[in-house]
């Protein structure tokens, strides 16, 4: 318990499974796209794209980390949601084409960027009454650099299959709709277990309810914005504490 309202931790615990996974497999996808790319056409993309990989890379490894730290004290039944969400994106890179995947991670590209301001900007602490700094500030890190590397897969994704407007506004949607219904449905499973461990260990009745909510960062004007065909993620405008945010690591 790193902050004293469970649910509010147990539901960011639960959202930490994702960049422990599929951060990895993004990076995977974006070497295969990358050398798809044409190295005199696109050579700005690929040295993004390079930077990309790198700082995914890091967050993979301190979300594992902050998810060992979990799994260790109390809760180690999340080991078999997390080898199972591992495994539905080793069935991806197996059976997918390239198209498909890289629409699915343009697509958490876009979920993320949704909920850079709010973690940025430090709207989920409210919920987090003296909260432990340290997954305060993985967070906060991690949705920092999420917006600034916003555009690389949008592009990566234009640049391979961009040049019908109509078919590339249709596989982008796709992407976004396959990633929110896979990632949501994992990180659902493994919050209700968090959850309930939590409540049960506690002899906590089910009904009694802490509040705290994810959704500020999915309302629908957003939602909508991402599903409009002008979307453009480099039009998204930045978190007020962005750059506080990255000068003070």
């Amino acid at each position: 318990m790193w902050a004293e309202n469970a649910d509010a931790v147990h539901s960011l615990n639960a959202q930490g499974i994702v960049p422990a996974y599929i951060e990895p497999f993004l990076i995977k996808v974006m070497r295969r796209a990358k050398a798809e790319l044409n190295p005199a056409e696109h050579a700005d993309l690929i040295g993004d794209l390079e930077i990309f990989n790198r700082q995914e890379a890091q967050h993979y490894k301190f979300h594992a980390a902050l998810n060992r730290w979990v799994r260790e004290n109390g809760y180690e039944g999340m080991e078999s949601y997390e080898q199972s969400y591992e495994a539905e994106y080793d069935e991806m890179l197996a059976t997918k084409p390239l198209k498909w995947l890289v629409a699915y991670c343009e697509g958490f590209e876009s979920m993320g960027l949704l909920a850079a301001q709010w973690f940025v900007d430090g709207g989920f602490e409210s919920q987090l009454p003296n909260a432990d700094p340290r997954p305060i500030a993985l967070w906060k890190w991690h949705l920092a650099e999420e917006y600034e590397h916003r555009t690389v897969v949008f592009r990566v994704l234009k640049a391979l299959y961009g040049s019908n407007p109509l078919s590339f506004y249709l596989l982008r949607v796709s992407g976004f709709l396959n990633a929110v219904r896979h990632i949501g449905n994992n990180v659902a499973r493994l919050q209700r277990y968090l959850i309930t461990t939590h409540r049960e260990r506690e002899g906590i009745p089910a009904l009694v309810k802490q509040r705290f909510s994810l959704s500020q960062f999915g309302h629908l004007k957003s939602v909508l914005g991402v599903l409009s065909p002008f979307y453009d993620p480099a039009r998204k405008s930045a978190p007020m504490s962005l750059d506080e945010v990255l000068t003070s690591l």
